[in-house]
């Protein structure tokens, strides 16, 4: 029995040390080193960038390892265990700190969310600090500008009749909202009309008066730091000055010189369809060495003509200083003169036609009235029946001066008058030159019908050729008259195998009367009219009149009537009585 007592005395004695072995080690919220302080975590704040991230700043006052988790704003506040534990959260994670102050970057978050942070720190001996909570962890939606930055276009210049111009700004490819005229302000006297956005670019169209005599210039600006539109940039529109405030003297050209007050010719005559008053003179002088110009019609009741339903209307071109061209673009006559207005084309205006353009370079219709003057030419156009430079159709045409060269009548063997044609109406030549034209018929001039008076002037290597029959080198005369006063034809070719009329040809019911003036015939030298062509036959030098047509003519000494009913021709030089 005392032996048993002996074991259990054993058995309690180890149990005792077992308990106080436990109570030596292994619980962690007894440490071994006897550090039994927790961390303690101050001075929390949050900064937050635009969109998904924020950084969580703490301090703590022992190193160790920190965890956190970040919760919607209206979940309950968790455990100092369970932030340990980095269960289910919006963002969490854990790394060492420091003693001292300590950044968190946190990703993940949600734009226009509320969060708040929960941190808590273990140091070594396993202390675990209580929750530090960081409210106010609230990402905003980032903020994107939508309003245009623009940058401002070129400069604009225009002319003094110019009422509107349009002005660009670039760069609104991130616009959202729709700019108004309410974005832009116009110094001066001007309006903004429209504003259209397209990709890239702002157009505004500016409205303002007429200028007088002095340039005067309008500068449009955004409306900077707006709800729709950023920026300072502006624009500025120059309206040039000069010529007569009046409006009846216009310079046209570059819009870089100070007297030019009209971009292109188009612009002046377009002005002219809205603004010309009747019995009113206008002046346009061009600047520009060349300028391409459509078809245009002066005059006339047609709605899109320059002038149209105006009478009285004078419109004079000319060149400043030099010949300038106008060069026609496309087919169709460069001038229709059309009733109501008269065309006058001074010094220095060459207009040039095209080839295969089977239109005259100018038609001057019923009542309306073409002048040619020294220095202007019309030149360089190839046209069919209607004639090559001028188609006098039913108005009036005089020259007195200036030049009609170089155009043709060829299209076809019915193409007539290389220089001018006389369909119905009146020409009167009193000087200039027609000279090295070309027509199937009527090498210079071809008189169908009206009047042809010949003053002064010289009608001169011209040339009428084709094959088969064909009439007047010079001029020809199928019907109407044509009287000559003065002025010589001379060097004149017809070019066939049946050539009638070197000079002149009158045939048909056409009437030639001289009396004055020089047709140059066989015995003229280097002035003498031709007829060429291999076989058949050549008739009149200097004149051919068939048994049909009238001719009167003399030698200084008599007047010989041609109406014998027999084909009369002369190969001699006439002069006129």
């Amino acid at each position: 029995m005392k032996k048993k007592s002996n074991i259990l005395a054993m058995l309690a004695g180890l149990l005792v040390l077992s308990f106080a072995l436990m109570g030596c080690g292994g619980d962690d919220s007894n440490p071994t080193n006897g550090d039994t302080t927790a961390p303690v975590l101050s001075a929390g704040s949050v900064s937050v960038f635009e969109g998904t991230t924020a950084m969580l700043i703490f301090t703590s006052d022992e190193a160790g390892t920190y965890y956190y988790v970040v919760l919607a704003s209206g979940d309950p506040a968790p455990a100092a265990a369970t932030v340990k534990a980095q269960g289910t959260a919006v963002a969490k994670g854990t790394n060492y700190a420091t003693a001292s102050q300590n950044p968190i970057y946190v990703t993940g978050l949600t734009a226009g969310s509320t969060y708040k942070a929960y941190i808590v720190v273990e140091d070594e001996s396993g202390n675990l600090s209580a929750v530090l909570t960081i409210d106010g962890v609230n990402p905003e939606i980032p903020y994107i500008d939508t309003r245009a930055e623009l940058t401002a276009g070129s400069a604009v210049n225009v002319a003094r009749i110019d009422t509107t111009a349009s002005v660009t700004f670039n760069g609104a490819w991130n616009l959202t909202s729709t700019l108004t005229a309410a974005d832009f302000t116009v110094t001066a006297d001007g309006t903004i009309d429209t504003v259209t956005v397209n990709s890239g670019t702002v157009t505004i169209v500016v409205t303002f008066a007429e200028n007088g005599t002095s340039v005067k210039t309008y500068t449009v600006r955004i409306n900077s730091d707006s709800d729709t539109i950023k920026g300072s940039a502006e624009v500025t529109i120059t309206q040039a000055g000069e010529g007569d405030p009046a409006n009846d003297v216009l310079y046209v050209g570059n819009l870089g010189s100070p007297e030019a007050n009209t971009g292109t010719l188009a612009l002046a005559l377009a002005w002219l369809k809205d603004k010309a008053v009747s019995d009113t003179a206008y002046t346009i002088t061009l600047l520009s060495t060349t300028e391409s110009l459509p078809s245009w019609t002066l005059g006339g009741s047609t709605s899109g003509s320059a002038a149209n339903g105006k009478t009285g209307v004078t419109i004079t071109l000319k060149g400043k200083d030099e010949i300038r061209t106008l060069q026609l673009t496309g087919t169709g006559s460069l001038f229709t003169v059309d009733s109501g207005v008269t065309l006058s084309l001074g010094e220095n205006i060459n207009l040039k036609g095209v080839n295969s353009n089977v239109n005259p370079l100018v038609r001057v219709k019923s009542g309306g009235t073409l002048e040619l003057k020294d220095g202007a030419k019309i030149s360089n156009n190839e046209g069919s029946n209607a004639g090559g430079g001028v188609y006098v159709d039913g108005g009036t045409f005089t020259m007195e001066g200036g030049e009609i060269s170089e155009n043709r009548a060829t299209y076809d063997r019915s193409s007539t008058g290389g220089g001018v044609r006389v369909g119905s109406g009146t020409f009167t030549m009193k000087g200039g030159k027609i000279s090295r034209n070309m027509g199937c018929i009527g090498g210079g001039v071809y008189v169908y019908g009206g009047t042809f008076t010949m003053e002064d002037g010289e009608i001169s290597g011209n040339t009428a050729v084709a094959s088969g029959y064909i009439y007047g080198g010079g001029v020809s005369v199928y019907g109407g008259t044509f009287t000559m006063k003065g002025g010589e034809i001379s060097g004149n070719t017809v070019f066939s195998d049946y050539s009638y009329g070197g000079g002149v040809s009158v045939y048909g019911s056409g009437t030639f009367t001289m009396e004055g003036g020089t047709v140059y015939g066989s015995d003229g030298g280097a002035k003498a009219n031709k007829l060429q062509g291999d076989g058949g036959l050549k008739r009149g030098v200097s004149l051919y009149k068939d048994s049909t047509a009238t001719a009167e003519y003399g030698d200084n000494s008599a007047i010989i009537t041609g109406t014998q009913s027999s084909a009369l021709y002369t190969d001699y030089t006439l002069t006129g009585r």
